[in-house]
């Protein structure tokens, strides 16, 4: 099936962020980590990301390979060399997890702006922008973007539900948490506003704030659970 879709196709209109599609100069890093991902779902990502996003300010696309059983070296080699943008894959031969995967490719990254996104998401226009305009005014915050959930059986050009950053509350003598969707203003769709924790598929940080705060040390496989120890980290 996944052959048989177009490696692009229309998103949601986003002409409500025009107003934020001034000019940058910051140099971003794209870091996308990625452990037994198809390959057409990583190659439709990267050609939504080449797409979409102003080429002045995406300075290079890094995939961390975290130990894939079926290495996609050649497919994604083949690909990179049809695109405009540097993209550079490093291939783990054991599987480290997404934790020390991500911090790999923040190290690696050139841009004063590290992106970190999931292999398996498609980017509107004037995705970028609104994520540096809330980096330039708080340049120590982690800024993370609304997401639509697609339909993964259908691919159809519709979105099922927006998903919005969340909060957290601690329960039961701070044994535990719990999670609660978050949404922007009412009567501003497209403000940006303060949330207690983040998604992790999608979040813009400067370099050096994701060097300071980003979780470290975690051993084994393990994937998950990242966002909200760097949600804690950034708290404390």
């Amino acid at each position: 099936m996944h052959g048989l879709l177009p490696q692009s196709k229309p998103v949601p209109d986003r002409s409500c962020l025009r107003h934020l599609d001034q000019t940058f100069s910051t140099s971003v890093s794209v870091v996308m980590c990625m452990k037994n991902e198809l390959v057409y779902l990583l190659l439709r990502t990267i050609t939504t990301l080449v797409k979409r996003t102003p080429p002045h300010l995406l300075r290079e696309i890094l995939l961390i390979d975290d130990g894939s059983e079926v290495d996609s070296s050649p497919e994604i080699s083949d690909f990179s060399e049809k695109m405009s943008i540097p993209i550079k894959l490093v291939r783990n031969n054991v599987s480290v997890g997404i934790t020390n995967c991500r911090n790999a490719g923040i190290r690696r990254a050139e841009g004063e702006v590290v992106v970190i996104l999931d292999t398996h998401m498609e980017v509107s226009e004037i995705w970028l922008e609104p994520l540096l305009d809330i980096l330039q005014d708080r340049p120590l915050a982690v800024a993370v973007p609304t997401l639509d959930l697609i339909n993964e059986r259908e691919y159809e050009e519709k979105h099922l539900r927006t998903v919005n950053a969340y909060g957290i509350e601690m329960m039961s003598g701070y044994s535990y948490f719990r999670y609660y969707w978050t949404g922007p203003p009412e009567d501003n769709q497209s403000e940006s506003y303060r949330t207690a924790s983040i998604l992790g598929g999608a979040l813009a940080a400067y370099k050096t704030t994701f060097l300071e705060f980003y979780p470290q040390g975690v051993l084994g496989e393990h994937w998950g659970t990242e966002n909200s120890r760097l949600a804690l980290r950034m708290w404390m």
